[in-house]
C-alpha cells in the first residue's frame, strides 16, 4: 500500500517547526521499520524544510500551497496514518481530502494515542 503520513508541523517559532519536522522524521523511520511491505510517504517534510531554508519562516501563502499539495497527493494514496499526539488543522485537511477521495473506504491508521514521539524500535 501507498500510505500518507500526517503529523503536526506548525509551531509558534521556526525552531518549533524544525523540532516538529525532526519528530516527524522519527515517525517516518518508525513506520518504515514497522510496515516494511508498505510505502510510507511524507514529502511534506522536505517541502517544509525547503520553504524554511528559503524564507526563514513559515509564510501563510507558502503554508496554504503546501497544504494544497498535500491534499492532492494524499487523495491518490491507499492509506493514511496520523501520528504525533494531536490532530492539527492541517492534518484534518489531509484526512478530509483522503476520506473524500476514498469515500471512507481507504486504510486509515490513527496512532495519535501513542503520543508525540514514536515508540522505541527494539
Amino acid at each position: 500500500m501507498l500510505i500518507w503520513m500526517a503529523a503536526p508541523v506548525s509551531a509558534p517559532t521556526t525552531d518549533g517547526i524544525y523540532a516538529n519536522i525532526a519528530r516527524a522524521t522519527r515517525w517516518l523511520a518508525y513506520l518504515r521499520a514497522t510496515r516494511p511491505d508498505d510505502t510510507i510517504l511524507a514529502p511534506w517534510i522536505t517541502w517544509v524544510e525547503l520553504e524554511l531554508t528559503r524564507d526563514g519562516r513559515e509564510l501563510p501563502t507558502t503554508r496554504e500551497k503546501g497544504l494544497q499539495d498535500c491534499e492532492a497527493v494524499v487523495a491518490r494514496c491507499d492509506g493514511l496514518v496520523v501520528v504525533g499526539g494531536r490532530l492539527t488543522a492541517g492534518m484534518a485537511r489531509e484526512c478530509g481530502a483522503f476520506l473524500r477521495a476514498t469515500l471512507g473506504h481507504g486504510f486509515f491508521l490513527d496512532l495519535l494515542h501513542l503520543g508525540t514521539e514514536p515508540p522505541e524500535l527494539t
